[in-house]
């Protein structure tokens, strides 16, 4: 019981508080007694939730509209950087007024992610990394079976790992590791879980000896295709790997197929990340022929 009035607390405004005091130490009949406490561990807490929500939040149509606007952007990167502004200044507009929607923080996330991607600057990007970091985590912790949260955390945190490098940047390899596995685990179809595939394939072929595991990075890369063929991140993340392997022709094969879809799950990403490698990879490969 204690803990139900505790619970009821948190969740009331200090007025309302305030005011069920008065009633609850003015009236000395049992029955009013009874109806105070009534109204201050039911009623009170409803409605001052209620009037906390409408204060803060957006109707459900104008934040799905927020986010067509902002996906829409955000899909046009790779011919105009500046939209990534433009995109997480939409998200934070969302956060302002509707900050208990369960996709915001890890829209944000991935906003500024992208953002920090893009700049390809170590020094600056990491400290944007982390702020993408700390948008994923609190989505994890609002809503921990979130697929969304668990990706991003991973993604954020190879990133972060990466650019650190060295035995500080073991403990984030694992949680990296960790919860891109676990965006798997909660459902192996979804479109992340197929992004944390490819992810984990680029983990085990580029982290050094010990960790790297070449077996792991082509049954990762290879399952990823599998779910998602168009998937330009995966083809040449597999060539990467088979490259390692000196299984040249293979590795060859792999670039050229990153280079022929036509169709690209994420455009913005072939464009500004995979065909270039893909293309350098080609040109690296014909030096050992």
């Amino acid at each position: 019981m204690l803990n139900a009035i505790v619970k009821s607390t948190k969740k009331v405004p200090m007025r309302h508080l305030y005011l069920t005091a008065m009633i609850l130490l003015n009236y000395h009949d049992i029955r009013m007694w009874a109806c105070s406490l009534f109204l201050f561990l039911y009623l009170i807490p409803a409605i001052g939730f209620a009037e906390t929500e409408r204060f803060s939040a957006l109707s459900e149509m104008e934040i799905n509209k927020i986010y067509d606007q902002s996906w829409h952007i955000l899909s046009k990167i790779h011919i105009d950087e500046t939209g990534l502004d433009t995109a997480i200044e939409l998200y934070r507009k969302v956060l302002r007024l509707a900050p208990y929607d369960k996709n915001i923080h890890w829209k944000l996330s991935e906003a500024t992610f992208k953002k920090a991607e893009i700049m390809r600057n170590d020094e600056k990007s990491l400290e944007i990394y982390k702020i993408a970091l700390g948008y994923a985590k609190e989505a994890r912790e609002a809503y921990p079976n979130s697929i969304e949260a668990h990706f991003w955390v991973g993604c954020c945190s190879v990133r972060i790992a990466e650019i650190i490098n060295g035995v500080r940047a073991l403990p984030m390899l694992s949680e990296a590791k960790s919860e891109l596995k676990y965006t798997i685990e909660l459902d192996t179809d979804h479109r992340f879980a197929i992004l944390a595939r490819a992810i984990l394939s680029a983990i085990y072929s580029e982290t050094p000896w010990p960790l790297r595991n070449t077996k792991k990075a082509e049954r990762f890369a290879i399952e990823s295709i599998d779910k998602d063929p168009n998937l330009t991140f995966a083809r040449v993340t597999l060539a990467k790997v088979y490259l390692q392997q000196k299984k040249y022709l293979n590795a060859h094969d792999e670039a050229v197929k990153c280079l022929s879809i036509v169709e690209p799950t994420y455009i913005w990403d072939a464009e500004l990340y995979n065909w270039p490698e893909a293309r350098r990879l080609i040109k690296e490969i014909e030096l050992h022929k």
